[in-house]
């Protein structure tokens, strides 16, 4: 594994990324626990990334701890997103130029 640039933030080489969380219920809770769980022990930090639209998901993830540290977009610029980060147990502050 290496770093990778997460709109202006850098994620480094033992981070964990999460790349999807689906429910097959929405709002029975099972999202959360299994959130949790995996988060649980980890002692990097987490990123995700998330359409800006997507207020839903976005106040889940504040809500279980992570900050919107930076915006990032996809197709060329026309969907944006933001990026969150969650510190681990043992980690530093992510990198951000």
């Amino acid at each position: 594994k290496r770093n990778q640039r997460l709109g202006s933030a850098i994620a480094r080489k033992n981070d964990w990324q999460i790349k999807q969380i689906a429910a097959m219920n929405q709002g029975d809770g099972s999202a959360s626990r299994a959130l949790m769980r995996f988060l649980a022990n980890k002692t990097e930090g987490v990123w995700l990334t998330v359409r800006k639209s997507n207020l839903q998901a976005r106040r889940f993830y504040e809500k279980h701890g992570f900050t919107e540290v930076s915006p990032i977009s996809w197709s060329d610029g026309n969907l944006p997103g933001v990026v969150y980060y969650r510190e681990g147990k043992g980690s530093a502050n992510f990198a951000k130029e």
